[in-house]
């Protein structure tokens, strides 16, 4: 098990009795992440989850299945939505603005890193169904460009800004290679900016494969994280990717809106 923080523990098989250029060794792997932290003591709250070890490896056909996802970032939120996944182990889907991306690149590192995934939101945020097909595919390319020169992977979803899609929207998705995201629980954050009111929405709507809707740029999703995943473990639920929750393969030019029931 990988903690999240603090030192070996005293007497840890990093001992005295290792001879130095091994000692060397082991301590250049631990920095690169080539060798795995040491197990956390127990009682040690931040080391209660392993790093690495995510949800998103379960399989939806047998278990109940949600995918929390966020709109509009990355923000001076994100981080903190990436620490508090990363202690419970849990993952999300974040539907990047394109044009937010390159004065952020280290927060998408440690998106990628935690096994979240990355999908598009567009590089402007523009209602879609205004626009044309090269338009459409126009804002799709150079967000997919600017998230793969970071992590080195193309989104393969695109959530529409307001949820604007038709047919001729997925036409032109289709062409880019994308497939639409849509959601099934609306915590409505944009709007309330309360975290109660956006808890209050996940309790009554979420049931297996829902798909639901944050937004990373509101403190209130933020502050109502933590009691989220709280409510959902404690009712069954695995936190997975949105591909994930999709049996880990979406046609493009597809309308999502939930996952398996």
């Amino acid at each position: 098990m990988v903690p999240t923080g603090g030192g070996a523990p005293s007497g840890w098989w990093l001992g005295a009795a290792m001879p130095r250029a091994l000692t060397l060794c082991v301590a250049m792997g631990l920095a690169l992440g080539v060798i795995g932290s040491p197990p956390a003591a127990a009682g040690d709250d931040d080391g209660a989850v392993a790093a690495g070890v995510h949800r998103a490896a379960a399989d939806c056909a047998e278990v109940k299945c949600v995918a929390l996802t966020f709109d509009d970032g990355p923000s001076r939120y994100t981080e903190r939505y990436l620490k508090i996944l990363k202690r419970h182990g849990a993952v999300a889907t974040f539907f990047v603005i394109g044009s937010q991306v390159s004065g952020r690149a280290s927060t998408l590192v440690t998106m990628a890193a935690q096994g979240n995934e990355i999908a598009s939101h567009t590089w402007s945020h523009p209602a879609l169904t205004s626009l044309s097909g090269g338009q459409i595919r126009q804002q799709v390319e150079r967000t997919a460009r600017q998230v793969a020169k970071i992590t080195g992977k193309r989104p393969s979803l695109l959530r529409p800004p307001y949820g604007s899609v038709n047919g001729r929207v997925l036409a032109a998705l289709g062409e880019a290679d994308v497939a639409a995201i849509m959601w099934d629980v609306d915590t409505r954050d944009w709007q309330s900016r309360s975290p109660s009111a956006v808890f209050g929405h996940i309790k009554r709507e979420t049931h297996r494969g829902s798909i639901i809707l944050m937004h990373d740029l509101h403190r209130a999703s933020a502050d109502a994280l933590e009691r989220i995943i709280h409510y959902l473990d404690k009712r069954g639920y695995t936190l997975v990717t949105v591909t994930d929750l999709l049996g880990g393969t979406v046609k493009p030019g597809k309308a999502y809106y939930s996952g398996r029931r």
